[in-house]
């Protein structure tokens, strides 16, 4: 490894530049630019510029353009070099003057059609450019975030698997927080995972079994309910529970709606007032 010096580089030939932050990788590439367009007499669409982002690619494009231009100049006025590159270009190039003005007019003639780019911005073009032999669409549109398209994907599926359901199982997600972007929530910075694999691989479930065997236990429930109620309700608040969920008021309203729901004979709404008695939620709210 050693010190950059631009009369070493073989513009015909291949060369790694290794370079940290704040060295001057912009300067060389322009640098680097010029003297393919002056020594190897060749055009801005021949010259390929690839970089990250769209703001170092409107910097890039800028900045090789302003040197272009002053390149000219230096050409055209005869005036004194201003730094290593117009020095460098005066003194050893091999291309006289008359040539290098009309090849830099030329360049910057052309210059709306420089291949600079961002790499995505990129690939697209050779896509595009090579459709029939890498086998895409003539028309490829490259994404850099997919999280627009899992949501789509997650807000078409609520629409047409979930709204169509049973007005219970639906009202039962809504009240557990479940909503087209909590859907896509497990996907996020996954997106470019290709070995991403959904598990389990299910049908849509049928729970109709489920359902009949639900109502069919609400009648012993709302007769056990109707005479062990004031027990159930003294347990619940003499037993040492967290009062984040087993507040006296909370237990009261649960209590009331599990009543609407009994004397209704469904389970269909409310059904959150059932779940404060169930043995999980009493078990994961006993204090330690």
């Amino acid at each position: 490894m050693k010190h950059l010096d631009l009369k070493d580089i073989d513009a015909s030939g291949l060369t790694l530049i290794e370079a940290s932050a704040g060295t001057g990788k912009t300067w060389t590439i322009t640098a680097l630019y010029l003297l393919l367009l002056l020594e190897e007499r060749m055009r801005p669409e021949e010259i390929l510029v690839v970089t990250y982002t769209k703001a170092a690619t409107a910097e890039l494009r800028d900045r090789i353009r302003k040197r272009i231009v002053a390149a000219l100049d230096l050409y055209v006025s005869g005036r004194e070099p201003a730094d290593e590159l117009e020095r460098l270009l005066l003194a050893s190039s091999k291309t006289d003057g008359e040539t290098a003005q009309r090849l830099l007019t030329r360049a910057l003639y052309a210059f709306d059609d420089s291949a600079i780019f961002t790499i995505h911005g990129f690939c697209q073009r050779a896509l595009l450019e090579n459709a029939f032999e890498s086998g895409s669409l003539f028309d490829p549109e490259l994404t850099a975030d997919q999280a627009s398209l899992v949501a789509q994907v997650c807000d078409d599926f609520w629409r047409t698997r979930i709204m169509g359901d049973d007005e219970p199982f639906l009202e039962r997600l809504i009240s557990d927080g479940y909503t087209p972007d909590r859907l896509a929530s497990p996907f996020r910075g996954q997106y470019q995972n290709p070995f991403l694999r959904v598990i389990p691989e299910t049908d849509a479930p049928d729970l109709s079994e489920l359902v009949r065997q639900r109502d069919a236990l609400l009648p012993a429930l709302a007769a056990m309910w109707q005479s062990e109620r004031e027990a159930i309700l003294q347990l619940l608040n003499q037993a040492n529970l967290s009062q984040t969920s087993y507040k006296p008021e909370r237990i009261a309203v649960a209590a009331l709606k599990l009543e609407a729901c009994l004397g209704e004979g469904s389970m269909n709404r409310g059904w959150d007032g059932l779940q404060l008695f169930t043995t999980t939620k009493i078990e994961g709210a006993v204090k330690k």
